[in-house]
């Protein structure tokens, strides 16, 4: 398990890297030609558009809110800060990750990944990652910023 961790960490640090715009991406040599859905994904999610038009749709519903702080205290970028009621306000430094959305215990936050298009693309990945033999996978369940293996 450590060695998975420490990959897991190169691996976030790279991502995090490549997003910031600290590095510049440079696909493997084995990367095949993207299907069109995933043309689209990649398009719809470029920083552009994360830093000009999603990061001002991020929305904490402030009755749901309990100020717990975890959306800003595990925003990788350091991003979300607390206003005078230690609600979230997002600037515009956001990688999408959506760390925010998916630890928060009141599930207030809601962000353009609630959006049709983006379950729609989302429900495509999964299913294309079902049929192939190749993807190790389990079946999680997630409520109020908790992510539980089912079955467990």
């Amino acid at each position: 398990m450590p060695e998975e961790l420490a990959a897991a960490e190169r691996f976030g640090g790279k991502t995090a890297a490549v997003l910031s715009g600290a590095e510049a991406y440079t696909p493997p040599p084995f990367d095949p030609p993207l299907e069109l859905i995933f043309r689209i994904e990649r398009s719809l999610a470029s920083r552009g558009l994360v830093r000009t038009v999603y990061i001002r749709l991020f929305h904490v519903d402030r009755s749901r809110c309990e100020a717990c702080g975890r959306c800003m205290s595990g925003c990788p970028t350091g991003n979300i800060s607390a206003d005078d009621d230690g609600r979230p306000v997002w600037r515009n430094d956001c990688l999408l990750c959506l760390y925010c959305q998916m630890q928060c215990p009141g599930e207030a936050i809601s962000t353009p990944i609630n959006w049709r298009v983006f379950r729609t693309i989302l429900g495509y990945n999964i299913a294309y990652s079902l049929g192939d033999p190749s993807v190790e996978y389990v079946r999680v369940s997630h409520r109020r910023g908790e992510t539980r293996r089912e079955g467990s």
